[in-house]
């Protein structure tokens, strides 16, 4: 990361105060609604799915030291997928505004991943962003709506992929909570089966090599 990328994420961190928060990140994206909720119209999955996100956040920062970061993952030009748009119309709903911190600015994917190595646990919809978490050791929920999430988190986080396409309307909200509840109880557990799992990706990637290597001479 140059200097300059260096400044713009201190100056979010300064700004937001997020070395001293306890904070959840969220990332979500309009195409999660697509496959969501199958007890909803297509015409109202997206307006259903802000409704909830927002309930969830709500739900939390009643707690005296939560705080919730929106954190974008995709950022395209004006009329071009952009996640800070979804984000934009979450916070709108959100009642506590005030410890919700909303990131606009417009960042390159290891700043992205800086942000969110300030979350303690992370709940998202794009797949990379997880990826992200997990790297960082940090525990998730995914918000998953294809079966790549289920074996890519899942070998990782194995109960904390919540199915949109299998998940009703009335349920969403409860399964977010008891899931961020479990974590919040064994937060130490998972942190450390994610550093096992790592370590053994690792373990793993580095014999594929000397296999090919092996093979190649």
């Amino acid at each position: 990361m140059d200097s300059k990328q260096s400044e713009k994420v201190d100056s979010i961190i300064k700004k937001n105060g997020l070395e001293y928060k306890k904070i959840i990140g969220i990332s979500v994206s309009k195409r999660m609604s697509r496959w969501a909720l199958p007890d909803i119209s297509m015409k109202d999955k997206y307006n259903k799915i802000i409704e909830i996100i927002a309930d969830f956040i709500d739900n939390q920062t009643v707690k005296k030291d939560i705080y919730i970061m929106l954190v974008p993952h995709v950022m395209g030009p004006p009329g071009k997928v952009d996640d800070r748009v979804v984000q934009r119309d979450v916070y709108k709903k959100v009642k506590n505004k005030r410890k919700v911190i909303l990131i606009e600015e417009e960042l390159m994917p290891d700043e992205m991943k800086e942000l969110i190595g300030y979350s303690y646990v992370f709940i998202g919809a794009r797949m990379h962003s997880l990826i992200a978490a997990i790297s960082m050791g940090i525990p998730v929920i995914a918000l998953g709506y294809s079966h790549k999430y289920i074996g890519l988190i899942g070998e990782v986080m194995d109960n904390f992929v919540i199915d949109l396409r299998k998940v009703e309307s009335k349920k969403m909200l409860y399964m977010l909570i008891k899931k961020l509840k479990i974590l919040n109880m064994e937060n130490d557990f998972y942190c450390n089966k994610i550093a096992c799992s790592i370590s053994r990706l690792k373990v793993n990637a580095m014999k594929n090599i000397d296999f090919m290597a092996n093979w190649i001479n």
